[in-house]
């Protein structure tokens, strides 16, 4: 039996020695590593037998909560199999790799990334595995964060491709600047070149000579640190020699370690077209708005919405009531809105001398319940009950006093409804259809008056002519059922056509100008044309109408015929274009002096030349000449129609006459030379046409000098 020396012997040899447990402990510590000792214990597989302290703080469990318990208790679940195997391969001695990696759960729930690696010794006559673990969590969440990076890197990368944006990374690289280094796809479809061709360039081998040197500055300074503008523009040179503009910005970036730039570029090509086309658009708008005859204003009635708001919440549902109770608040509702843009037929209309005097008269009109305090008001209360359009015939007195009947319209634009933030409003001076409304019913009074007169003579007359008075009472009845179809067909085309006439003028130009597509375009201009010469027809019944009854007058004045005829074919110009008709003028007039009413003679001469181009065939020739005889001025339009017969030259200046046949495309209701006619011997001359079949026309006028001498 061994001593008790012996035994005591064996036990020590049996222990490990003390002084090698601290050395593996303080090797471990050294080099970063937690030691840990597992057996097989009393059915506990990878029992932890010895822990340093460096392993409780890794796991956040004290030494005495760790031993004795099992390694793999603390392994996550996705791991576990895998590392009992792998210490099941090593505690019977056979061969595994030397490090391996699994993940832990610490006391505080959080997990904890570890590297192992293990040696198997005998300790107390039991296996016991030695393992090393060294914390790598920080090192795991580094490369996952690396390669979210990269990630991230290339989904920015095909997202700018896919949104139309390039990105290149520039760096210096022996001295050259900007270097390509990165270019994506969109860049090198962009410029023309490959990749490889660009990883070869300098980016500043494509900027435009005038863009390089402010590119290079920004370049230098954003490597240096300097914060620079997020957008700026550019232009490039693509291997084809196309100049593209391009929007970029630039930004430091560290790509492998080496200070870059990264740059985000795209072609602002089709922007750039269209920012030309928008202003093109823009100065058109313009010009069509400050030169419109009738007043376009834009305003902002916001501020009276919250007006109108104000007093809703405070129980008002009738406006109109109180309005008319409180006048002063008509004023303040009107004057809380804010004219944006108002266009010069606004200071005309009203015969103002600036914007200052017509708010100031504006001010005025509204200080007491005029006409035009009530038109607002009107206006207001449509606006207060919800409404977004607003039209009627309103009667206004300008600064200078006039009256003047003018239409208005008001719209809300679309989308402003609840805020009233963008209201236009529309004024069109009827002022003259009004005044020719009245001319025929004086027209009117005066044939009824001389229908009376005739009546009264024929009453008068003796017994032998009584029996004449029936017959004649007939023709006077027919007559006066004649004139008055007459009166009443010349009043409903003045009324019913040129009443809406004036505002299809204008938005058929407006709309003429307004559109870009080529058919759209021919189709407004047509629709301009047809209402200009629709305007026409209604003022030359009207003058027939006038002349018929003696009744048409001019007003004279001194004129300078060489302008008359030049703003006449001005006027006409179109028509010759657009039939490609090639139009020669030869004006050949010493003394050039007329008294005659410009108008009228303008009207003449518009006539003549419409005529011309319209019994011309395309692409034909039409001349128009001038010139002196002693007393008069002779006028000539020659055109390449297809000739007047004999027969016909007296009758086409009778009125409603319209020559028949192979004229019938060209035919109207024949009162365009019976008016001409009218109007030259009103002015005392004479009118007339030379012409054979297949000839050509030539009419010609004459129109006495006044002697005034140069004008």
């Amino acid at each position: 039996m061994p001593s008790k020396q012996d035994k005591a012997n064996i036990e020590s040899k049996q222990k490990p020695p003390e002084e090698s447990y601290h050395a593996l402990i303080k090797l471990g510590s050294d080099m970063g590593q937690a030691v840990v000792m597992l057996r097989n214990v009393n059915g506990i597989e990878g029992k932890q037998v010895f822990i340093s302290n460096m392993w409780a703080g890794i796991t956040g469990y004290s030494r005495s909560e760790l031993l004795g318990t099992s390694f793999f208790d603390l392994v996550k679940e996705e791991d576990r199999q895998a590392s009992i195997e792998r210490y099941r391969k090593r505690m019977s001695g056979k061969p595994v790799p030397g490090k391996f990696y699994l993940s832990i759960r610490c006391k505080s729930g959080e997990d904890a990334h570890l590297e192992l690696s293990s040696a198997v010794s005998a300790s107390d006559g039991s296996a016991t595995n030695i393992m090393f673990i060294r914390d790598v969590s920080s090192q795991v969440v580094s490369e996952a964060k690396a390669r979210e990076f990269e990630e991230q890197f290339q989904t920015i990368i095909d997202l700018a491709s896919d949104t139309g944006e390039a990105i290149v990374i520039l760096q210096t690289i022996d001295g050259v600047e900007g270097r390509y280094v990165f270019v994506n796809d969109l860049w090198s479809d962009i410029t023309g070149y490959s990749k490889e061709e660009l990883l070869d360039m300098s980016a500043f081998d494509l900027i435009a000579p005038e863009h390089k040197q402010a590119s290079r500055d920004r370049y230098r300074a954003v490597l240096s640190g300097k914060v620079q503008p997020k957008l700026f523009e550019g232009a490039i040179i693509t291997k084809s020699g196309e100049l593209v503009p391009v929007e970029l910005s630039i930004a430091p970036i560290n790509y492998h370690r080496i200070p870059s730039a990264i740059v985000h570029l795209r072609d602002i090509t089709a922007r750039k077209e269209a920012e030309k086309v928008l202003l093109e658009e823009k100065n058109r708008y313009i010009t069509l708005f400050d030169n419109a005859p009738i007043v376009m204003v834009e305003a902002d009635f916001s501020r009276t919405k919250k007006v109108f708001d104000k007093l809703k919440k405070a129980g008002l549902s009738d406006f109109d009531s109180y309005f008319e109770e409180n006048p002063e608040m008509v004023h303040k509702c009107y004057f809380e809105k804010a004219t944006m843009v108002s266009n010069p037929a606004t200071i005309n209309q009203k015969e103002a001398q600036g914007m200052t005097k017509l708010g100031k008269f504006l001010e005025d009109a509204l200080a007491n319940k005029s006409d035009y305090w009530r038109s607002i008001k009107d206006n207001l209360v449509a606006l207060a009950q919800g409404k977004t359009t607003i039209s009627g015939i309103k009667q206004s007195i300008t600064i200078k006093g006039n009256l003047k009947t003018v239409q208005q319209h008001l719209v809300v634009a679309p989308g402003y409804e609840d805020t009233l933030s963008k209201v236009f409003l529309y004024y069109i001076d009827l002022t003259e259809v009004k005044e020719k409304e009245r001319e025929l019913q004086k027209y009117q009074h005066h044939l009824e008056k001389l229908v009376k007169e005739r009546t009264l003579q024929l009453e008068n007359a003796t017994e032998e002519v009584q029996t004449m008075l029936k017959q004649e009472h007939k023709t006077r009845n027919k007559l006066e059922e004649e004139l008055e179809k007459r009166i009443l067909f010349t009043r409903l085309i003045v009324h019913e056509l040129k009443t809406p006439l004036t505002p299809m003028l204008v938005a058929s130009e407006v709309l003429h100008h307004g559109l870009t597509g080529s058919k759209e375009k021919v189709v407004a201009r047509n629709l301009y044309d047809g209402a200009v010469a629709l305007n026409r027809r209604i003022d030359e019944l009207l003058d027939i109408a006038r002349g018929e009854l003696k009744m048409l007058q001019l007003k004279k004045e001194p004129v300078n015929m060489i302008d008359l005829i030049n703003n006449a074919i001005e006027k006409m110009s179109y028509e010759f274009m657009a039939r490609k008709q090639v139009f020669t003028s030869n004006l050949n007039i010493t003394e050039a002096c007329i008294d005659a009413d410009c108008k009228r003679m303008e009207q003449v001469l518009v006539n003549l030349l419409d005529n011309a181009s319209k019994f011309s065939p395309d692409k034909s020739r039409i001349e128009i000449t001038a010139h002196n005889t002693t007393d008069n001025i002779i006028v000539e339009i020659a055109d390449a129609g297809p000739g007047i017969p004999v027969t016909d030259r007296e009758k086409i200046f009778e009125p409603y006459y319209s020559l028949k046949g192979h004229f019938r495309p060209h035919s109207g209701i024949g009162i365009g030379l019976s008016l001409a006619k009218m109007l030259i011997e009103l002015h005392g001359g004479v009118i007339g046409v030379r012409s054979g079949r297949s000839q050509g026309s030539v009419f010609y006028f004459t129109i006495p000098c006044s002697g005034c001498n140069k004008l």
